[in-house]
């Protein structure tokens, strides 16, 4: 499952608006900065959030020792969702 993850979190990177292929980055300093600015992070923010929600699972079943409680469920992704709009609200 590991590899998968990897293998797809590689392909996320070359995916995009702008054509981005391996062997553009190793010649291309405009590819590269393209990767380094715009790329990775987006990748990084992904793998982060999805492993973040599954340790909010992993805590929320804790919690209330049910192993069919999910965030989803009691309102973790509504209560993200509503500081995100807060945020774009209150701080333009």
């Amino acid at each position: 499952m590991g590899l998968l993850l990897g293998l797809l979190a590689a392909v996320s990177l070359f995916v995009g608006i702008n054509r981005l292929s391996p062997g553009a980055v190793l010649s291309d300093p405009q590819a590269l900065q393209l990767l380094a600015v715009s790329r990775i992070p987006r990748t990084a923010a992904v793998l982060l959030t999805g492993a973040s929600m599954a340790v909010a699972g992993v805590i929320m079943q804790l919690l209330v020792r049910n192993k069919f409680v999910e965030p989803g469920t009691t309102g973790t992704n509504e209560a993200a969702m509503l500081g995100l709009l807060a945020v774009t609200l209150l701080t333009p």
